[in-house]
């Protein structure tokens, strides 16, 4: 298959630069509530761990709900290069809440060994909700690629914390 790289813009354009370093060409089909603006827009994009035989990507941006308050979500889509587009698209993590603001949303991704999904997430400003399990600001948030919380995460069962935390306390990493 055609190699190369992907270029996330924080403006919301998705690229795919050719192994010849020049070919540029715009992907489609990311999600409709993706809201740039200050360091918000299209974040982070990795391959999954499987992407040799799904072609599955994930990628964070912050996303708006019309009311000017945004978070941070990820999602995973099935990359098309040749019809140079994003197809399957599957929303599957919701930073909670969403806040006005428009600082510290995170956001790298990357798969350990054992196939799980780190996201890091900033805590948008507001430096106290970094300490606050109960939300996400702040927090490093591991996941299995289907979005599903693994059963060893160190808060789960615990009601004073979110079990999708994996560490919080962070400003913006």
């Amino acid at each position: 298959g055609e190699q190369g790289y992907l270029i996330t813009e924080r403006g919301g354009r998705l690229l795919h630069l050719g192994e010849d370093g020049v070919t540029r060409r715009e992907i489609t089909g990311l999600p409709d509530d993706l809201a740039p603006g200050g360091q918000g827009g299209l974040l982070d994009i990795v391959p999954g761990p499987d992407y040799s035989r799904t072609q599955r990507v994930y990628f964070s941006y912050s996303a708006g709900n019309g009311r000017g308050k945004r978070n941070t979500q990820v999602a995973r889509a099935v990359l098309d290069l040749e019809q140079q587009q994003l197809r399957y698209l599957e929303m599957i993590f919701t930073a909670r809440p969403k806040v006005d603001g428009g600082r510290h949303f995170g956001s790298r991704l990357i798969f350990d060994p054992q196939g799980y999904l780190f996201i890091t997430l900033g805590e948008r400003g507001r430096k106290n909700q970094a300490q606050n399990p109960r939300n996400h600001l702040g927090a490093l948030v591991r996941l299995n690629p289907d979005g599903s919380v693994p059963a060893d995460n160190p808060f789960v069962g615990d009601p004073g914390r979110r079990d999708e935390i994996y560490s919080y306390g962070h400003r913006n990493i």
